[in-house]
């Protein structure tokens, strides 16, 4: 959209480092849809995670091709479920993690579930490898950091985020013209 000219400029920077530049969201999805289909081919489920509210409907969107083998823990279904009631353009069967398990879905691999973002040593998690052998795919855009992957116990971390990048914050900076800029993170 267009930029309001303004005296003042008050910026969310939350990726205000250089080192957070993210690579086009196409070269993101051709790059997990090559995991996805590598880990399908050996019957490996997948765990796609990012947070329930606007990241999980993303990762709905961008990867809904893989229905119908695709499932939603409980909070991102839900969220899903207030999107497609404000009339966005998202997948209405919405099967959850736990209506896929009572179904025997779960049993029948592979299959990927949309979940929320947490540690790979988070009990859920743990017990999704265990019972699954799952591979986990994070989506935040702190991956660009140092080993974000390792930290989380993550296999893989893309940089997905709907927060501006370094350049993108630099680039309505400039564009602002302002005299007065305040960055805020948190």
């Amino acid at each position: 959209g267009k930029l309001v000219k303004s005296k003042t400029l008050i910026i969310d920077s939350t990726y205000g480092a250089e080192q957070y530049r993210f690579p086009p969201i196409k070269d993101v999805c051709d790059r997990v849809n090559r995991l996805i289909a590598d880990y399908f081919s050996i019957g490996r489920p997948v765990l796609l995670m990012g947070y329930p509210l606007g990241k999980g409907q993303i990762l709905t969107y961008l990867f809904s091709s893989w229905k119908p083998h695709l499932y939603f823990h409980e909070s991102v279904r839900r969220m899903n479920e207030a999107y497609i009631k404000m009339g966005v353009d998202l997948p209405t069967d919405l099967v959850s993690y736990e209506e896929a398990r009572e179904r025997g879905l779960l049993e029948r691999k592979p299959w990927i579930l949309v979940c929320p973002l947490q540690s790979g040593k988070n009990p859920f998690i743990t017990m999704l490898k265990y019972r699954y052998n799952v591979v986990t795919i994070g989506f935040t855009g702190w991956s660009v950091g140092y080993k974000y992957a390792d930290r989380m116990g993550l296999e893989y971390a893309f940089p997905l985020s709907d927060h501006c990048d370094f350049d993108e914050l630099v680039n309505v900076v400039k564009k602002s013209n302002a005299d007065k800029i305040y960055t805020v993170y948190g």
